[in-house]
């Protein structure tokens, strides 16, 4: 039942009073100011890794609700019911090219003559400005010092890509020190929320606690519960993103990997370092986002996990990511497998994050890639996760039928007869609120997939 605003629990009886806790208690207000508003509300999480997949190990057997796990994925068992894998869908929209360069069409599915060039926008803004805010463009251990072609996956319209941020600090900085919800201002009587001052070791809530007491007097027992955990994963995040260090500007210096020292580092014998630097870094990231989805103050987030080429093998292998994908590795046929396996447990560490936080039924996790398989942008396999309540249906495979060659000939691919990537972002867009029966050329849309989702 919808409480008006004349009610005492309306927002601004909530917020009466406060001062620059306002900032960091309004979206959680607004959450609790009616439960239409509440069950409207989703997130979308862009878990983006490179180079594809070994697909003789990665995804599925068995189609429907019975499906197994294949090896690389095997660690996903116990969170079955809350994911969908998906193979069949092909990128419709991909350059002639039809290679690594693609990543800036994934997202986007718009094609166009420029083979580094996105056409925009992508989901991940689409979702975020109709909410009326901006997603938060978040990269993990990134060797370029500038961005590139492998870096542009979000962007925010036609040739104009949405530069990511790499430092948990300035993340946690920009989200929680001084962001204002999209459409309110601060009152001249209640000043803006200081920034953490982290050198003094201080938490941006000693800066609020007064405000958070007030506020948390006016709940009830249950959103007092909620408040307490919204509050505990943001206190939690924060003292993470002070372990890694650094400053605002820059990925810390005990997680950064520049191409000069990337060279210098000894993976063929492990590597062990940067490797624990970057499962470091990347979980302080899903930490990050799963709290400011929690507390309200982010709709939409896309997570990069590294270029391309020069990445660190997470293997601890001969060769980095993109030559085990090409077999330019030393045992590349036994370290593909290893390398999903071990983003798969990232996979898993971001679904936990998100359901300890209360948030994985209202959010949908895409896991993407730029490429299916080598050099192809056909018959994907894509993972689904979470979004429960917002009418995902889960736990299933859904395999659709694939006509033509696996030789990455975008041209095949193109065959009416196949199903697009396209159709799976319309599909989390109308789960989102979005109702458009199109994403991105309007030709490769075919209404969403019925099987993912459908007006209940």
């Amino acid at each position: 039942m919808s409480r008006s605003n004349s009610s005492p629990f309306s927002r601004r009886n909530l917020l009466r009073g406060l001062g620059a806790g306002a900032a960091l208690l309004a979206p959680f207000a607004r959450t609790q100011v009616s439960t239409a508003a509440a069950s409207a509300a989703g997130n979308l999480l862009v878990f983006f890794t490179p180079n594809g997949f070994d697909r003789d190990k990665f995804g599925a057997a068995s189609p429907g609700s019975n499906y197994a796990f294949l090896p690389s994925l095997a660690g996903l068992n116990a969170d079955r019911a809350d994911i969908t894998v998906i193979k069949g869908l092909c990128n419709k929209s991909a350059s002639a090219k039809s290679s690594h360069e693609d990543c800036v069409k994934i997202l986007t599915c718009v094609s166009g003559s420029e083979l580094y060039r996105g056409y925009g926008p992508s989901i991940d803004h689409v979702v975020a400005e109709h909410h009326g805010g901006r997603p938060m463009t978040l990269a993990v251990e990134d060797f370029n010092d500038e961005p590139n072609w492998q870096t542009k996956i979000s962007w925010v319209s036609d040739n104009a890509f949405d530069p990511h941020v790499k430092s948990p600090r300035a993340v946690f900085d920009n989200v929680f020190g001084s962001f204002m919800p999209p459409g309110m201002s601060t009152p001249s009587s209640e000043p803006a929320m200081p920034t953490p001052t982290h050198a003094q070791n201080k938490s941006v809530l000693d800066f609020v606690r007064q405000d958070i007491s007030l506020f948390k007097s006016r709940l009830s027992a249950a959103d007092r519960a909620k408040l307490d955990l919204h509050m505990e994963s943001l206190r939690e995040v924060e003292k993470r993103v002070a372990a890694v260090g650094g400053g605002t500007d820059a990925v810390p210096s005990t997680a950064v990997c520049s191409l000069e020292n990337l060279q210098s580092r000894a993976y063929a014998s492990g590597g062990s370092d940067a490797i624990t630097s970057l499962q470091a870094q990347g979980e302080t990231m899903v930490d990050l986002v799963s709290t400011s989805f929690a507390c309200g103050l982010k709709r939409a987030s896309t997570l990069f996990w590294q270029p391309a080429s020069a990445g660190i093998n997470p293997n601890g292998g001969g060769g980095n990511h993109h030559q085990v994908t090409h077999y330019e590795a030393p045992n590349s046929g036994e370290q593909r497998p290893k390398i999903d396996t071990w983003y798969a447990e990232r996979f898993k560490y971001t679904l936990d994050a998100l359901r300890s936080r209360g948030v994985l039924d209202s959010t949908v996790v895409v896991w993407a890639t730029e490429i299916s398989e080598q050099h192809d942008q056909n018959n994907f396999v894509m993972l689904v996760a979470g979004g429960k309540s917002l009418g995902l249906k889960l736990g299933q495979y859904i395999e659709y039928p694939f006509h033509g060659d696996e030789g990455g000939q975008v041209g095949t691919g193109r065959d009416p007869k196949n199903r697009s990537q396209a159709d799976l972002w319309v599909s989390v867009q109308k789960a989102l609120g979005i109702p458009s029966d199109t994403f991105g050329d309007p030709e490769y849309s075919n209404g969403g997939l019925s099987e993912l989702w459908s007006p209940a």
